[in-house]
């Protein structure tokens, strides 16, 4: 790699699907722009993500450590290996994320390594964090009739980690408002208009009553998982502007009126603007970030699109819904699709699931557009030679295909098989077809920038031969909620060349679609894993097995005797063999 430390703008894409992407072969262009860059970089297309949602995936790929290693993933970074930002902050990067999905940012983890960061995501997100970071103990507390004093010491410092949180975030976006309004003037985050002052007061008031008395505060606020707009942010949303409460009053009463006589017109209309930030408005920041950068040093810029998330809103800001026919037609797709589709539940007829899938495809070409954006903004700046661009779907999509939407925890290709690229400075055009893992991204992009890599990461540079001759990758969690290892079933998917085994301990009681036994499917003849080829006896399965006990065993918080009791034989040959050693085995990606 080159001697001058390159730039690096390193984009993940939420539920950016390999197989939707032309890039990696898809017959509709859906990624032009990613597929330019493609051609002087490195492109990965055989990347597993090792979860198939965000809250797992993100700080499993930043820290290059599997989910469920480190205590699981309730807490982001924290406790887990440095992160990619402290890595590249150490090397005299300055670093940056633009934190659009609220998983990521100095709350959880990750603050030591950053120099600057921009909270673009809204208020109410941080409660619906709270609300899945505790889902599973508040349940159990309630569900064990007097309540469990040792559930409540779970839940307790999740509430306070939110009353901190809140009170950070509206110090920040206060700080952030001149620059807010001048990029993201139409956003939601803006449009809400809290007063952030009178919003800290509510969150003030409730810290004094959960710490007056803990089990009385549950046993009011709290007798059932709260959504979002719920608990302390049913308090706060009256706390804004006159005029945002009564465009919101207008919205609503709009929206009760047309629904009788047109129900798709009536969902539009909620949708004014997107529940999380436009990919347009995200790129002008990025474009401002790169305007105000520390010139003396080589920058590290991370951020997230959205775009691709449910719903899908395939155009810029507000302006969506008259942009998405544009779109759709640039795909082959009829410009006239009913747009209420994506902002409505899971279809329900053959054509509803077609238009699903075709704003699916508009919202990826939209967020590539972007890419587009940002690749002419550095070549305006002088800076497209000297930076690498790295981008990444942080999971997959599903649209249909095994009966669900969106990306709820099973890990079929279509929720875990991502685009992985590196492109730019003097990296040398190739595809990769090895089996590569997002555990890989971070010691990849030190590999690039000559810095070397934390020994406790659990992946490997793409340019190794580590991965080179990889015979298997692990994606895992939990089916739903926080990480209790003590009373729920893990996850696990074994992915091979050939293979892909799914086993769990038993079926998650919030799991409503995956079978309850084993599955085993042949990626190399069964791409959409139609054909379950589950049998004791099937010769793949010893080898699958074994992979899968090895990385149960080298989970401190399951216990031997579960592992034995679910594989028999060969779970107790894994725990013999990974922790009968001296050390503390973390487990990683296989080699």
């Amino acid at each position: 790699m080159q001697t001058k430390q390159p730039n690096f703008l390193f984009i993940s894409i939420d539920a950016l699907r390999a197989d939707r992407s032309s890039m990696c072969g898809y017959e509709r262009p859906t990624t032009p722009n990613l597929s330019k860059l493609a051609e002087s970089g490195v492109l990965c297309t055989e990347t597993i993500s090792t979860a198939a949602f965000t809250q797992a995936s993100l700080p499993s790929m930043l820290t290059s450590t599997l989910p469920l290693s480190y205590g699981g993933y309730d807490n982001g970074a924290t406790g887990r290996p440095p992160a990619v930002f402290k890595v590249m902050r150490d090397a005299g990067y300055e670093t940056t994320i633009l934190s659009t999905f609220p998983w990521v940012n100095s709350f959880f983890g990750y603050g030591d390594g950053l120099e600057q960061e921009h909270f673009l995501f809204a208020l109410n997100s941080l409660v619906g964090i709270a609300a899945q970071r505790m889902r599973s103990s508040l349940q159990a507390y309630h569900a064990s009739g007097a309540g469990d004093s040792s559930l409540i010491e779970r839940i307790v410092p999740v509430i306070e980690s939110l009353f901190d949180t809140v009170e950070t975030y509206c110090d920040v976006r206060t700080a952030q408002e001149a620059i807010n309004k001048a990029d993201m003037a139409g956003e939601r985050i803006m449009r809400d208009r809290y007063n952030f002052d009178a919003v800290k007061r509510v969150v003030h008031r409730h810290r004094r009553e959960l710490r007056a008395d803990v089990k009385a505060y549950v046993d009011t606020h709290l007798t059932r998982v709260p959504k979002a707009h719920e608990w302390v942010a049913h308090e706060w949303r009256y706390k804004r502007s006159v005029d945002a409460l009564l465009g919101i009053g207008i919205r609503k009463l709009g929206a009760a009126l047309t629904r009788p006589l047109a129900p798709g017109r009536a969902h539009l209309s909620e949708y004014r603007s997107k529940r999380y930030i436009d990919g347009a408005a995200l790129t002008d920041r990025i474009l401002r970030v790169l305007d105000d950068r520390d010139t003396r040093k080589p920058f590290f810029i991370w951020t997230h699109y959205l775009d691709t998330h449910v719903p899908y809103c395939p155009g810029p800001g507000a302006n969506w819904k008259t942009q998405a026919p544009s779109y759709l037609d640039a795909l082959g797709y009829d410009p006239r699709t009913d747009l209420s589709v994506a902002v409505r539940g899971a279809p329900t007829t053959s054509q509803g699931w077609a238009d699903w899938a075709a704003l699916y495809d508009a919202a990826v070409l939209y967020a590539d557009e972007q890419i587009g954006r940002l690749v002419s903004g550095l070549k305006e700046r002088g800076l497209a030679d000297d930076t690498v661009i790295v981008v990444v779907g942080d999971h997959g999509e599903e649209l249909g295909e095994h009966g669900d939407i969106s990306h709820h925890f099973r890990m079929y290709e279509h929720n875990i098989r991502v685009p992985m690229l590196f492109s730019g400075a003097d990296i040398d055009a190739t595809t990769n077809g090895a089996l590569t893992s997002t555990l890989d991204l971070a010691p990849t992009i030190a590999a690039i920038a000559g810095v070397e890599a934390p020994v406790a990461w659990e992946g490997a540079s793409v340019f190794g031969s580590e991965v080179a001759s990889r015979d298997h990758v692990i994606a895992e969690a939990f089916h739903s909620g926080n990480c209790l290892f003590d009373a729920r079933p893990p996850y696990i998917a074994v992915r091979t060349s050939q293979h892909k085994f799914l086993w769990k301990e038993y079926r998650d009681k919030t799991d409503r679609f995956s079978p309850e036994g084993l599955e085993l499917y042949d990626i190399q003849t069964d791409p959409q894993e139609k054909r379950n080829l589950y049998q004791p006896d099937h010769e793949a399965l010893p080898e699958l097995e074994r992979y899968a006990a090895e990385r149960l065993a080298a989970i401190p918080e399951i216990t031997s005797a579960r592992i034995v009791k679910a594989l028999g034989k060969v779970g107790e040959t894994a725990v013999c063999r990974i922790r009968g050693h001296a050390g503390k085995a973390t487990g990683g990606v296989g080699s």
